[in-house]
């Protein structure tokens, strides 16, 4: 075997080597991105707070309040504005599920 032989046998091992990962990586890529879809579309479902109740094993119920009154922190660091508008339109009450 010549030494061009053998360099094209090692390019070729080389080629083989990075089709695989490449195979394995979008496969990664596949079952990522169908694990995103399904948990987006468990979320439309129920809501994003019945959603995470389910995943903690709490009731939803319990977990409402807090997450409306955390939303509502968080818009007044970002926009202390859009609080009052918030509070006019009565997003920080609890509404039934």
């Amino acid at each position: 075997m010549t030494i061009a032989d053998q360099k094209r046998g090692d390019r070729a091992d080389i080629v083989a080597v990075r089709q695989r990962e490449a195979r394995s990586l979008a496969s990664l890529q596949i079952e990522k991105a169908k694990i995103g879809a399904e948990r987006r579309r468990a979320e439309a479902d129920v809501g994003p707070v019945r959603y995470l109740a389910e995943l903690i094993g709490t009731p939803a119920t319990d977990l409402e309040r807090p997450v409306r009154l955390l939303t509502l922190a968080l818009v007044a660091v970002l926009d202390p504005k859009a609080v009052a508008l918030l509070l006019a339109a009565g997003a920080h009450t609890t509404r039934a599920g």
